[in-house]
């Protein structure tokens, strides 16, 4: 039962219209398989003519998009070359727009080198690609590809057995796409992380983190990462027993591999379903789907696929008692297994020549297979091993959240200054307007008081006036009564003047 890792997939922005909506979408229908062709006729212009700048740009475009969106390696690998062989011409360049598109670009290739010379198994290879890559994706700022990068040295890990690094660099890479809301590369290392936990038997959590994993793809239709992950969860309910729900998933899985052209992915499907009929044990329909994984194994030289599938066709055989066939099977099983030098790959390697050396009689060559096989199970599964898994991942849940919690007393900490701000606000506005009241009635009194002031000496003033008024009448009064009583009244002295005339007359 194969167990789909997900490398992350590099978005690529290409300038050619057709380039470009190549890139947007994974599916591989007869329309983009002619886009394809038409990529690669393209290209073998662009090679006949003289190279210089803007040819080479405009081939690296196009090399980009053979690259995201062809599945075999062997293919992809040739071009993936071409790739950095044209971006270390134009590191040379001085324009800073041309030069980080190279870097950029050369950071990217090396990356899909180690990919490649990790699925070969050369992990050590692989593993200095992936190290020069991370450098110059860190000097750029690249986060979504820092990411990637991340997270294919922690599938680079994983393959040798090593889940505690493997799991750090998944972790590493899960904290970067978190923080910029990247959810296919999200949905990418819940998968992986899964295969983490599945490889210590811890089915509950893997489970937990594959359907996380498709919650997220479903939403964004990349039918590449959900036919993966569909095989991981089938993984898990077979595990658990339940045939016919692993069976569905596997078909479903199979549907979409066979939509995108997805070779690899569908020959492992076949040999996971194959597995299935193994544990029904309807032999006929397994072998039949082993051989099916097998043809095309072998038509794409991927040895990990042949160490799989060589694995269950000696499995089946050995309970077949079919044991030159078992042999047979196995022995090449252990040739490729060793040559990829994949634990995981070893140990069940191991386990089924035990038995069959065991079946044989063969017990000096049964406890040497068995001692392999206990060597190499516990260098994935060893107590100290899930002590260190748990922790990193208590580590990272608890940055996590100490991160939540952060973000959250900053928020309250705004909330807080704004409220205290508006508060010290009111309180000054408050207290200008009790100084502008108090000031107020302070100038409304200080008026009242002198309005007052002047109405009492206005009216102190008008008594005065009145009383000089009344004193200067009383004396003119006062004359002319004194003028009256000195001088005769006017008939008295009419009457002198009648009594003198008579007397003249």
């Amino acid at each position: 039962m194969f167990k789909y890792p997900i490398n992350s997939s590099i978005l690529k922005v290409i300038s050619i219209l057709f380039v470009l909506t190549f890139c947007l979408s994974k599916t591989y229908s007869q329309e983009e398989l002619k886009v394809v062709d038409s990529l690669k006729r393209e290209l073998k212009k662009l090679n006949a003519l003289p190279e210089n700048i803007n040819n080479d740009t405009i081939k690296l475009n196009i090399l980009e998009a053979l690259i995201e969106n062809i599945y075999e390696d062997e293919v992809w690998g040739k071009y993936n070359a071409e790739y950095i062989r044209i971006s270390k011409k134009l590191l040379k360049n001085e324009d800073k727009k041309i030069k980080r598109k190279a870097q950029l670009s050369f950071a990217l290739g090396l990356n899909d080198e180690g990919l490649l010379e990790s699925n070969r198994g050369n992990y050590k290879i692989a593993e200095q690609h992936y190290l020069k890559s991370l450098k110059i994706l860190t000097l750029l700022n690249e986060e979504e590809n820092l990411a990637m990068a991340l997270n294919n040295i922690g599938y680079n890990y994983k393959a040798q057995g090593n889940l505690v690094k493997a799991l750090d660099y998944y972790l590493q890479s899960l904290k970067i796409r978190e923080t910029i809301n990247d959810e296919s590369g999200i949905a990418t290392s819940l998968n992986n992380i899964g295969l983490i936990y599945d490889a210590q038997r811890n089915q509950k959590l893997a489970k937990e983190y594959f359907l996380r994993c498709i919650k997220i793809l479903e939403k964004h239709g990349d039918k590449y990462q959900i036919s993966g992950t569909l095989n991981n969860l089938a993984n898990i309910y077979l595990k658990e027993l339940y045939f016919n729900k692993a069976i569905e998933l596997y078909i479903r899985s199979k549907v979409l591999q066979q939509s995108i052209g997805d070779k690899n992915g569908e020959a492992y499907t076949y040999v996971n379903l194959g597995t299935v009929y193994i544990n029904m044990k309807k032999y006929n329909e397994s072998i039949n789907y082993f051989k099916k994984g097998l043809n095309i194994f072998t038509s794409i030289g991927l040895n990990e696929g042949l160490a799989w599938t060589y694995i269950n066709l000696g499995q089946i055989h050995l309970l077949l008692k079919n044991y030159k066939e078992s042999n047979r099977y196995l022995d090449s099983a252990s040739f490729f297994a060793y040559k990829i030098n994949q634990p995981e790959l070893i140990q069940r390697a191991e386990f089924f020549n035990y038995q069959l050396d065991s079946t044989l009689g063969k017990y000096n060559g049964a406890f040497e297979h068995y001692k392999k096989y206990i060597f190499y199970r516990d260098s994935i599964t060893n107590n100290e091993t899930e002590k260190k898994n748990i922790q990193l991942q208590l580590n990272y849940e608890f940055e996590k959240k100490e991160a939540v919690l952060k973000t959250q007393q900053h928020k309250d900490r705004l909330i807080t200054e704004e409220k205290s701000k508006k508060q010290q606000l009111i309180i000054w506005i408050t207290v200008i307007t009790l100084i502008l009241v108090f000031s107020l009635s302070v100038f409304i009194l200080r008026t009242l008081n002198l309005t007052k002031k002047q109405k009492a000496i206005i009216e102190a003033q008008k008594d005065f006036a009145e009383q000089k008024q009344k004193e200067t009448l009383d004396s003119i009064y006062y004359a002319k009564r004194i003028q009256h009583c000195m001088l005769p009244n006017e008939k008295h002295l009419q009457k002198k003047i009648n009594e003198l005339k008579n007397q003249h007359t």
